[in-house]
């Protein structure tokens, strides 16, 4: 693996998220800069990486589950959470305008040092969601997004600062060519306004 700094390994991870020899490389690299929030943030890459081969049903991924939130809170880190967090992950198989759309979530998510999804995936392909029987409103859906638990706030916000946090990603959106637009209490969908 080339020399790589932070950032790199950051940007590595978003555009290849279930690469985990390229999370345990960061998390190794991490652990030599021999700094305790770093040791943290390896840890929990590491822990991620083990709950990728366990069956979500048994008792070792709870366990292993438990201990990857009991760092994530330890950490209290979100603005690196964001970029590497597996519940925030771009999945493949999104177009170009999906992308984008998740990236531009990613940044107001990260500017506002909110990571805590309570546990679901957040960003989903149109395809992805047909299979799973949900409903697309329109075929210029360019990305499906779940909001269960906190991460719900920015996408149906119910107090002032819960709308300021929302306004600053439908402005980011829109500048993309793009908006929200809700689906039902735990889902939205991201459509390009050009072909809407």
């Amino acid at each position: 693996m080339p020399h790589m700094d932070n950032a790199d390994f950051i940007n590595a991870i978003v555009a290849n998220p279930q690469d985990d020899v390229l999370r345990l490389a960061y998390a190794d690299w991490l652990e030599k800069r021999n700094e305790t929030l770093d040791s943290e943030r390896a840890t929990f890459l590491r822990l991620q990486c083990e709950l990728h081969g366990k069956p979500k049903e048994g008792v070792s991924y709870r366990t292993l589950y438990q201990r990857c939130l009991d760092i994530e809170y330890k950490l209290d880190d979100d603005a690196w959470l964001v970029w590497v967090h597996d519940d925030l992950a771009i999945p493949p198989g999104l177009s170009e305008k999906g992308r984008r759309a998740a990236m531009t979530i990613l940044k107001v998510l990260a500017k506002e040092k909110f990571a805590f999804t309570g546990g679901c995936r957040l960003f989903w392909t149109p395809s992805e969601s047909k299979q799973r029987g949900w409903e697309l409103s329109e075929e210029c859906v360019v990305l499906v997004v779940v909001h269960d638990g906190p991460m719900h706030t920015f996408f149906t916000p119910d107090s002032p600062d819960q709308w300021r946090r929302h306004d600053k990603m439908d402005k980011a959106l829109r500048k993309q060519g793009m908006f929200h637009e809700p689906y039902d209490n735990a889902r939205s969908n991201i459509v390009d306004e050009e072909n809407y």
